[in-house]
């Protein structure tokens, strides 16, 4: 169900992500924080793991019993543990099928909370708050003003003519 939310159809290479957007292939280490870090806390799993167990982890949580989940996780306020069945298939689909890690690259994926005792959530309201300043258009900025530009090609227009009118005129004199 989830697959369907990504268009991974619109795609003319086998380099891409999802809707037809290419993607290098991902290299290094990635830190998943904020909704990535508590969705695999609450299947489970915190810091490195492999993509199967990750995807084990997804299956397992999602087939338990409801009464069975409240009860194993009473650190997650209900209101957030009836969204980690879709929550956890969505970062799985969204990293595997739509960043393309695979088996050995997904190893390189750190889910975590904190970076030296300090909460890392600040750096994606930073980010968003900067974004804000971002104007989503550039504001086109016109060498010169409508009525300036009509001046001018009214007095190039004008001295064209004037230029044309006295060449005229001076050949008239010189053939007579």
């Amino acid at each position: 169900m989830v697959k369907t939310i990504f268009d991974f159809q619109t795609c003319s290479s086998t380099q891409c992500s999802f809707n037809g957007v290419e993607q290098p292939p991902v290299t290094g280490e990635f830190t998943a924080y904020a909704g990535f870090f508590y969705t695999s806390k609450a299947i489970g799993l915190e810091g490195r793991s492999d993509l199967d167990q990750f995807n084990a982890s997804c299956t397992k949580f999602c087939e338990e019993e409801w009464r069975v989940l409240k009860k194993e996780n009473t650190f997650i306020s209900e209101k957030y543990l009836r969204t980690y069945c879709f929550s956890s298939h969505y970062v799985f689909t969204l990293l595997a099928d739509g960043y393309k890690f695979d088996k050995e690259t997904w190893k390189n994926i750190n889910f975590q909370k904190e970076v030296k005792d300090t909460n890392i959530g600040w750096s994606l309201g930073y980010m968003l708050s900067l974004s804000n300043m971002i104007p989503s258009e550039v504001k086109e900025i016109l060498p010169m003003t409508d009525p300036l530009f009509a001046g001018l090609i009214f007095l190039f227009s004008a001295l064209i003519i004037i230029t044309v009118v006295l060449v005229f005129i001076f050949l008239i004199r010189t053939c007579y």
